[in-house]
């Protein structure tokens, strides 16, 4: 292969690159953003807090202190809490 034969390939490779900038984030997308990671981040704090419970009572062998009817009802918070997320910011692709 020439010289010229690879300047020609990567000529033609770079012209099929593109390296156009993406537009910086505007400040009421940044701000969706921040709005879902705070909300998420309570929900991963309470999910966090139920595993630590569960734990607890595991390491314990005190199964008397966390119902299954009580487990049940946190995780159904917690599912309430994550579609009420989607339903708020994640619905409408355009809100991010």
């Amino acid at each position: 292969m020439t010289t010229q034969d690879t300047k020609n390939r990567i000529a033609a490779m770079v012209s099929s690159m593109r390296f156009e900038r993406k537009k910086p984030p505007r400040k009421r997308k940044k701000a969706a953003y921040a709005a879902v990671k705070t909300e998420l981040d309570g929900i991963a704090q309470d999910i966090n807090a139920l595993r630590l419970a569960l734990w607890y009572a595991e390491y314990k062998r005190d199964f008397h202190t966390l119902s299954p009817k009580e487990i049940k009802q946190r995780l159904a918070e917690l599912s309430r809490r994550i579609d009420a997320v989607d339903k708020r910011h994640l619905s409408d692709p355009d809100s991010l």
